[in-house]
């Protein structure tokens, strides 16, 4: 009897360690602690098109292109075009350099050391300078890495934020000739991390009546041109903001998704998506960005 409780006892330790581990080291077990536990009995919102939301949208936009992601890229949480290259960063908190047509992408490299549960969605945002990679996310500093080679990356000592900027998630990041700007969920502001100062957005006249603009959630940023582009989830659209006056020149709805992260290069905006472990990888979204606002502003000339 003494042996028969000895096993019962090993099978079910070895039990509880392989559950253990499969809670916080696998995509599968992430998702079922984050993902599934966590929509028991909560009403999450769906995202919908910009024209239900707060804002007047100049034009809704559709994809003039949809690039399928490598399959080793999945859970995309951010995007920018630097070095003739492409990075993505993603919700485990890797890293991906692709090739300019996004077809080619180099194997990823882990960021973060340590359980996938305690890191999962942490890394919300990305900047490269160089072959120096900005993170930015749920951190009380500015991560920093030093490429070394396609797949390497070394951390290098942590960059503070500005005193007014301690506990703020982050949800996208970049670099301006004005400086590193940053925006968070939490905030219709842009963030300037260089010098603490924070920039409201001024929506003019694109704000309804009556609306409430705070149902919005800015999740990337991206600059071009004099302006910032500015991806908001709920309400998917991008909003192009004057970079001095931090006021809202255009309106773009696009398909509704849980956008993550943009990038604008030549003209196009490229959008990810992020998804569920059990939903399929959505190809990367591109709107004719700059025809968008010709049209738009011929519009305005003629009104």
């Amino acid at each position: 009897m003494t042996i028969k409780i000895k096993w019962v006892l090993l099978v079910g330790l070895a039990l509880g360690t392989t559950c253990s581990y499969i809670a916080v080291n696998t995509r599968f077990g992430v998702h079922l602690v984050l993902d599934v536990l966590s929509e028991v009995g909560s009403s999450k919102e769906a995202q919908t098109g910009a024209s239900e939301g707060p804002l007047r949208v100049s034009a809704t936009l559709s994809p003039v292109e949809k690039i399928p992601l490598p399959s080793s890229i999945e859970q995309p949480s951010g995007i920018k075009h630097r070095n003739g290259a492409v990075y993505i960063s993603t919700d485990q908190t890797e890293i991906f350099k692709l090739d300019a047509d996004l077809k080619t992408a180099s194997a990823g490299g882990y960021l973060l050391k340590g359980p996938l549960l305690f890191k999962q969605g942490s890394l919300e945002g990305i900047e490269v300078r160089g072959d120096l990679l900005f993170g930015i996310g749920e951190f009380d500093s500015m991560p920093t890495w030093t490429e070394n080679g396609e797949t390497n990356w070394i951390r290098n000592t942590d960059a503070g934020l500005p005193p007014g900027f301690a506990g703020v998630e982050f949800s996208g990041v970049v670099d301006t000739p004005s400086g590193q700007f940053a925006t968070s969920e939490d905030r219709l502001s842009l963030l300037n991390l260089d010098d603490g100062s924070e920039h409201r957005v001024d929506f003019g006249g694109f704000l309804k009546e009556g609306a409430d603009p705070s149902v919005l959630a800015f999740s990337g940023v991206a600059h071009a041109g004099g302006a910032f582009y500015v991806l908001t989830e709920t309400h998917t659209s991008v909003l192009v903001i004057d970079d001095v006056s931090f006021r809202v020149q255009h309106v773009f709805g696009i398909e509704p998704s849980a956008a993550a992260d943009l990038s604008v290069h030549e003209g196009r905006c490229y959008v990810v998506i992020d998804h569920n472990y059990n939903q399929p990888v959505e190809p990367v979204h591109v709107y004719n960005i700059n025809a968008a606002m010709r049209a738009a502003e011929e519009i305005d000339s003629a009104g």
